[in-house]
C-alpha cells in the first residue's frame, strides 16, 4: 500500500499500476500520476463522482480505495475510467475545457454525456466519442464482456487497443447527442 501525504495525495500501488497497464499499456507515465482522497471542489462535487482534469485523480472520500486493484469490479470500473481522463490529459487534451463545454451544454445533466451505445452504430473511430463516453468506453470494455464480444466497439476501441499512444484519438469535440425517446 502506498501511503497518502498531508495532502492526501499518494502515488498509485504496483497494483493500480499493473491494473493500468493491462489497458493502457506504456502510454502513460505513471510515475506522474497521483489519487488524492477528497473532492476537487468542496461542496460542489457530488459524493458519488470521482474528477481527474489535471492529471491527477479526485476520489470523494466515499470512493476512495486504498489500493483500486483489489477493489471491487465497480470500484476497478470506476478506476479506468478515471485512468482514461489521465490518459486524455497526457496526450494533451483540455479536460477541464471540455469537461466544461460538456456541462454548459447540460451534458452532465442526468448523466447524458456518458451514454455512447446509441451512437455506436453511427461512429466508425474512437476520436468521435466525447472525453466521458471514450472514458466509459475503456472501462466498459475492460470489465463486461458484452462489449468485448460487440463487433461495432472492437472495430471502434481496435486503435486504441493496438496503439493508446495515438494522439489522434483524442476526442475531436465536445458534443453530446441526447439519445432519442
Amino acid at each position: 500500500m502506498t501511503a497518502l501525504n498531508a495532502f492526501h495525495r499518494r502515488k498509485l500501488t504496483s497494483g493500480e499500476i499493473a491494473l493500468a497497464q493491462s489497458v493502457y499499456q506504456g502510454s502513460l507515465n505513471y510515475e506522474r500520476i497521483r489519487i488524492h482522497k477528497g473532492k476537487l471542489i468542496p461542496f460542489l462535487q457530488y459524493n458519488r463522482v470521482a474528477m481527474s482534469p489535471f492529471g491527477t485523480m479526485h476520489f470523494p472520500k466515499s470512493l476512495y480505495q486504498n489500493d483500486f486493484s483489489q477493489a471491487s469490479i465497480s470500484a476497478r470500473h470506476l478506476f479506468i475510467h478515471e485512468m482514461a481522463h489521465i490518459w486524455q490529459h497526457q496526450l494533451g487534451l483540455r479536460l477541464w475545457l471540455d469537461g466544461a463545454i460538456l456541462g454548459a451544454k447540460g451534458g452532465y445533466k442526468n448523466n447524458e454525456c456518458y451514454a455512447y451505445a446509441h451512437r455506436v452504430n453511427q461512429c466508425e473511430h474512437f476520436s468521435q466519442f466525447n472525453m466521458e463516453q471514450q472514458a466509459d468506453l475503456i472501462a466498459d470494455w475492460f470489465v463486461f464482456q458484452n462489449t468485448q464480444n460487440n463487433p461495432q466497439i472492437q472495430k471502434i476501441m481496435r486503435d486504441f487497443i493496438d496503439n493508446p499512444n495515438n494522439v489522434a484519438l483524442l476526442p475531436t469535440h465536445a458534443e453530446f447527442r441526447f439519445q432519442a425517446a
